[in-house]
């Protein structure tokens, strides 16, 4: 994790085990959000890549909230599309 401290990205594509649209994307490994978190901070553009099966799922740690990247998936869901048009607004 020291060495992510050491770049800087132009635009991230990152997963996660969950996205819920009050809890944003979360993921199984504490070790694995904190290394994303900093990932995050470190880029000027962030993307989630997340397959609608992680739709409504919710773990244990938390990565960032929606607000913080834009999410490209294979379906479209009314919940979490309503909450992303919300806090762009």
């Amino acid at each position: 994790m020291q060495n992510i401290e050491y770049f800087n990205f132009d635009c991230a594509f990152i997963g996660a085990d969950g996205v819920d649209s009050k809890f944003g994307y979360t993921t199984s490994d504490l070790s694995e959000a904190l290394k994303i978190r900093k990932i995050i901070e470190k880029s000027q553009e962030v993307y989630f890549v997340c397959d609608s099966s992680k739709f409504h799922e919710v773990y244990m740690s938390s990565i960032a909230p929606l607000s913080d990247s834009v999410l490209i998936t294979n379906e479209r869901d009314e919940v979490i599309e309503e909450k992303l048009k919300q806090l762009i607004c």
